[in-house]
């Protein structure tokens, strides 16, 4: 797999199984924002009116 972290497709599939399983069990939302460096992904989950814990 070029210009991957993984060494194997296999093993990408077997980390993106057990990352989405484990996402699977708490609530959270998907989102995009625009930082200087462009777009980023970010998972949030909590209070909108509690203060950020990055």
């Amino acid at each position: 797999m070029r210009n991957s972290v993984f060494k194997t497709e296999e093993g990408r599939e077997k980390f993106l199984a057990c990352y989405n399983g484990i996402l699977s069990r708490f609530p959270f939302e998907q989102r995009y924002a625009g930082i200087s460096f462009g777009r980023t992904f970010m998972i949030t989950a909590g209070l909108e009116t509690a203060p950020p814990a990055v």
